[in-house]
């Protein structure tokens, strides 16, 4: 990646999908980071009940690429310690992560290997995406896996904190 697109998304599109040919000419609306929150947390609220009830886990992924904006439009996690805030939202089982190493590592801030025993030892990861970038956003490129994380090393750290969090 060399750079992050900032040209805004014109009406009736969701990122490159167009949903709405008629849609009139503009781009979507402005919006900033605690409304998007706010946003999310009234998805939340509305949804996690109802996936409790039938024992389903929503798995967030975090933002990739992860840049606090996108096309105009603000992301809500683009460096590591987000995840928990998304977490606090709605303390729930059925709201977890989809835990991507590569976007997690290639975000500016934080430890990968932290991060993972963090939310290994409290639960909240639903499952692991082995991915792995060499750089930062908004220089990275993939790799194979292994070439920069350590995918051996945040597996263990996922397995013996998920299972001591269990015991």
């Amino acid at each position: 990646m060399d750079g992050v697109d900032d040209t805004p998304i014109p009406n009736g599109m969701v990122w490159n999908m167009v949903y709405d040919p008629d849609a009139p000419q503009g781009t979507v609306e402005e919006i900033d980071h605690e409304t998007l929150w706010q946003r999310l947390s009234y998805f939340l609220d509305a949804v996690l009940p109802v996936a409790e009830e039938a024992g389903v886990r929503l798995a967030a992924h975090p933002d990739d690429p992860p840049a606090p904006f996108v096309r105009g439009t603000p992301r809500l996690v683009y460096q590591q310690a987000m995840y928990q805030r998304l977490i606090n939202i709605h303390p729930s089982s059925s709201n977890a992560l989809e835990f991507c190493l590569g976007s997690l590592s290639e975000m500016t801030e934080g430890d990968i290997y932290e991060t993972t025993r963090h939310h290994a030892e409290n639960g909240n990861i639903a499952y692991i995406h082995f991915r792995n970038v060499r750089g930062k956003v908004p220089n990275y490129s993939e790799t194979f896996v292994d070439k920069v994380i350590s995918i051996w090393r945040a597996s263990s750290e996922y397995s013996m904190k998920r299972a001591l969090a269990v015991s």
